[in-house]
């Protein structure tokens, strides 16, 4: 692949052949030897014909633009030093003391070059932008306030330094181990990891100390008013927090605050819970693209992850976004979105970066691009340098509270950037050094050393910061004004146009070579990323597969000499119980020989008569009384037991009873009281029963009162009808005729007058009539 390269970075033959005649080492010096050959020749012709004119604008009258000095020998392109720098001021105060310069071996910072160098054409560049070495690298309307550290979290950081000193040593030495040897890729992937574990520790550390000891405490309950003081005690980001909160309290704001997912949003949340900040919805709906938010007041914050990718829902429109870690992204599509989505006087939403001063994500952000590898033995030297100065501020950096009232001030205004008034973070003073050995040397990575002139080169880029900083500015041909120098009389005019015309068509090649070579670099650059990544992933999985294959080989080990062990306590084992077991065998035949020499020689003293037999009778009886004994006093013991036992349960019977007669005449009284009571809540329900039908009755009453009453007053105004009916009826022969006497039986008319049977009566009582 380098030939590949090399022959992609070098013009043909064919194509520079005919510019043979211009001098100079490399493409770059040929330009800048045809330009200069260009000026002189316009410069030393004269128009002999033309002499001093009236007319001011003459050819005559037009003095010729000054000849730059042309150096007999020209230096080649890479250590070639420009003359024409425009000085500028540094950005570094009168009184202000040059910070500590840092001394980097040019191996730790160059990464590898190839040899051949692209120039750029003067006729299509005319200023080119410098930036600033080892200034803080931020993009469009990004902002960054440095804060200081306290004592108790510098503690924190040398601590951690002091866990991983060994895995610092062996990346700085280039993988070396002390006895100069390169340690295994396996080793130096774990080394790697560890260094990766140890910057992790260093950013928690800048943002809170306890984030390193979050797992310890989990489960315990602090006061949350407790743990926002201590946050604000032990770190600056969270004191700036609280006096923007104090002072930004009664302000309808919404203020975006974005940390590392996991323990750095628990922290957060429960310093604004602490804060007495509540949540604008129930906790457990705000998940997914729902942003976490709390609100004090008109106040408001969201809280949001920085490997959150997906869109979030906001609660309302952001006034900027406040970036507590390194873990920050700019170029997530979260951030991108709601940057662009918010965005206010054609800028970008604001965000402002929270960095402890001449920390690891401090100096995180001003490293050049480089290899990850390289860059983290850049990082890790850079800030084991600048250990004895962490945190501390530059002369002109406000306190805490200041930058907290400032930054109140500016989320007010209408524009944010352009109200933006707090002192820049100075750049890191980084000095390359030829004289000082790399202890970190690129061998171990086999790859191959920069070029002396891609390391001259680079070298200009960092010099040192105590010098003013110089803007390199290159003078940009005019065709026009050069040709206008030079008549048509003058004798070598055709030879200056056909160098002009081979001049531009040069430059039109170079800038066409230019064109190739950046696309042929893109492409091997691709091929050679999209490699790299296909071995670092079996690199990966060789580890995995290492790590898996030597965890089986020791769990072999160790299962191999358990069964070793196990076998050999197994033998021993059965050896002794086989040693047990004939010890066992040997006092049984013992004691049955003991036995039988006792019966023999109680036999030969019974035989041999006299006092002796009588002894040995009286002997034997004893032991059989003896036995006797025993025996009875075992019974005697059991029946005492046995006595007890029953005695025990007889009392416990006993109490028993005792207490479920208490309980019956407890429940006979119980039940009489219920009597009683029953007794009389009868005769009360006796009484209201008569009370209700008293007052049913009366009302009954009452009713057929009103009744009757009614019909009365009908009747009478029925008779007084009848009778004004009968009064006012003309005489006839039926009236003045006299009625005939009523009759008891069927025969009499049922109008005629009788018992029950008159009018009046039937008038009375019609309601009454059946049907």
């Amino acid at each position: 692949m380098d030939s590949r390269l090399a022959q992609t970075h070098s013009p043909s033959p064919d194509a520079l052949g005919r510019y043979d005649d211009i001098p100079g080492a490399t493409p770059r010096e040929r330009v800048q030897n045809a330009h200069a050959r260009l000026r002189a020749t316009a410069s030393a012709t004269s128009n002999p014909m033309i002499s001093a004119s009236a007319t001011p604008s003459s050819a005559g009258d037009i003095d010729p633009a000054p000849v730059a000095p042309i150096p007999e020998t020209t230096a080649p392109l890479s250590v070639r030093t420009h003359e024409d720098h425009v000085k500028r001021p540094a950005p570094v105060t009168e009184d202000h003391e040059a910070a500590a310069d840092i001394v980097v071996p040019p191996a730790l910072l160059f990464p590898e070059q190839p040899e051949v160098q692209t120039i750029q054409p003067s006729a299509i560049f005319d200023e080119a932008e410098t930036v600033v070495p080892g200034s803080l690298k931020l993009g469009p309307s990004e902002f960054a306030i440095s804060l200081p550290m306290d004592s108790r979290s510098k503690d924190e950081y040398e601590r951690a330094f002091a866990e991983h000193s060994h895995s610092v040593k062996v990346l700085l030495a280039g993988f070396k181990s002390t006895d100069g040897d390169i340690v295994p890729d396996i080793e130096q992937g774990q080394i790697l990891a560890d260094i990766r574990t140890l910057l992790e520790k260093l950013d928690n550390i800048a943002l809170h100390t306890d984030l390193n000891i979050a797992e310890h405490v989990k489960q315990s309950q602090f006061d949350p008013q407790k743990e926002a003081s201590w946050a604000e005690y032990t770190s600056a980001k969270f004191l700036l927090l609280g006096h923007l909160i104090e002072i930004a309290g009664a302000q309808d704001l919404h203020i975006i605050v974005m940390t590392k997912a996991g323990k750095g949003v628990e922290l957060v949340e429960r310093y604004f819970l602490g804060k007495a900040f509540t949540y604008t919805r129930p906790r457990e709906e705000m998940h997914g693209n729902i942003e976490v938010s709390m609100q004090s007041g008109p106040l408001s914050v969201g809280i949001h992850a920085t490997n959150h990718d997906a869109i979030i829902e906001t609660y309302r429109p952001p006034a900027a976004i406040l970036a507590l870690d390194s873990s920050f992204n700019t170029l997530s599509p979260s951030v991108g979105h709601l940057r662009s989505t918010y965005a206010r006087n054609g800028n970008l939403l604001p965000v402002v970066h929270l960095i402890i001063s001449n920390s690891s994500e401090h100096i995180q952000r001003c490293l050049p691009d480089l290899p990850e590898t390289q860059r983290l033995m850049l990082l890790v030297h850079i800030v084991d340098s600048l250990r004895d100065l962490l945190g501390d501020l530059q002369d002109d950096a406000l306190s805490v509270q200041e930058d907290a009232e400032e930054l109140f001030t500016y989320l007010l205004s209408e524009n944010f950037k352009a109200s933006w008034n707090i002192p820049t973070i100075e750049p890191l003073h980084i000095l390359v050094s030829d004289s000082l050995e790399p202890q970190n040397s690129l061998s171990a990575f086999d790859a191959p050393q920069p070029s002396a002139a891609g390391l001259s080169m680079n070298k200009r880029l960092f010099d040192s910061m105590d010098t003013d900083s110089q803007d390199t500015k290159r003078q940009r041909l005019h065709v026009s004004q050069e040709a206008s120098q030079v008549t048509d009389s003058s004798p070598s005019g055709s030879q200056n146009l056909d160098l002009i015309t081979k001049l531009t068509a040069f430059e039109n090649k170079l800038v066409e070579m230019k064109s190739n070579h950046a696309a042929e670099i893109d492409r091997l650059q691709t091929t050679l990323s999209s490699l790299e990544d296909r071995s670092a992933e079996r690199d990966k999985g060789w580890e995995v597969l290492q790590h898996r294959y030597e965890s089986r080989t020791k769990e072999v080990h160790q299962t191999r000499q358990e069964r070793d062990k196990l076998v050999t306590e197994k033998t021993k084992t059965e050896q002794k119980l086989a040693r047990q077991q004939d010890e066992i065998t040997k006092l049984k035949d013992e004691r049955t020989q003991l036995k039988q020499d006792l019966e023999a020689a109680r036999n030969d003293l019974k035989a041999e008569g006299g006092m002796k037999e009588e002894l040995e009778n009286a002997r034997e009886e004893i032991r059989k009384l003896t036995i006797s004994n025993a025996s009875l006093e075992r019974k005697t013991e059991y029946e005492r037991k046995q006595a007890e036992y029953t005695r025990e349960q007889y009392q416990n019977a006993s109490n028993a009873a005792a207490q479920s007669g208490n309980e019956i005449r407890q429940l006979k009284e119980e039940n009489a009281e219920i009597k009683n009571k029953l007794a009389a809540e009868a005769v009360k329900l006796r009484e209201i029963r008569a009370q209700t039908d008293e007052t049913r009755h009366t009302a009954r009453i009452k009713e057929l009162e009103q009744a009757l009453e009614s019909r009365e007053t009908l009747l009478r105004r029925k008779e007084e009808e009848l009778r004004n009916l009968r009064n006012n009826r003309p005489t006839t022969r039926a009236t003045s005729t006299q009625p005939r006497s009523p009759k008891w039986g069927n025969g009499s008319r049922p109008t005629s007058p009788g018992i029950n049977n008159g009018r009046f009566s039937n008038l009375r009582f019609s309601s009454e009539m059946s049907f």
